[in-house]
Order: C-alpha cells, then sequence, then structure tokens
C-alpha cells in the first residue's frame, strides 16, 4: 500500500468515527463509553492533516510528471 492509499484510508476512518461520535455526544446509554465533541473534533483535526499531506504529495506527483 502507498503512503497515498494509506492517507485515503485514514481520512475515511477518520471522518467516519468524527461522525459516529458527533452522533452520540450526549447518548443516554450506560454501557457505551462517553464520548464529548472534543474527541470528534481531534479526529477531524487528524484527518485535516492527512489531507495535507495527501496534496503534498499529489503536488510532488505532477511535478515530477515529464511535460
Amino acid at each position: 500500500m502507498t503512503e497515498k492509499e494509506l492517507l485515503q484510508m485514514q481520512i475515511r476512518s477518520y471522518e467516519f468515527y468524527a461522525d459516529l461520535i458527533e452522533r452520540a455526544v450526549g447518548g443516554t446509554s450506560d454501557e457505551l463509553p462517553r464520548w464529548n465533541n472534543e474527541k470528534a473534533l481531534r479526529y477531524r483535526e487528524l484527518a485535516e492533516a492527512y489531507r495535507q499531506r495527501l496534496a503534498e504529495i499529489e503536488t510532488a506527483e505532477r511535478t515530477q510528471l515529464p511535460a
């Protein structure tokens, strides 16, 4: 798996979990862990950092292509 593919997979995963946490915030189940918006925000920040790295890789790939 390339770094680019790994980053794309991680972005999807963090976005999924951030959405899941945001929906679970305020839940009343005692069996599930308590989440808060800070965890979802952290996952979104991680996904954004991975997007930026992915953009860097894609830019580098474009500049390496022969004209």
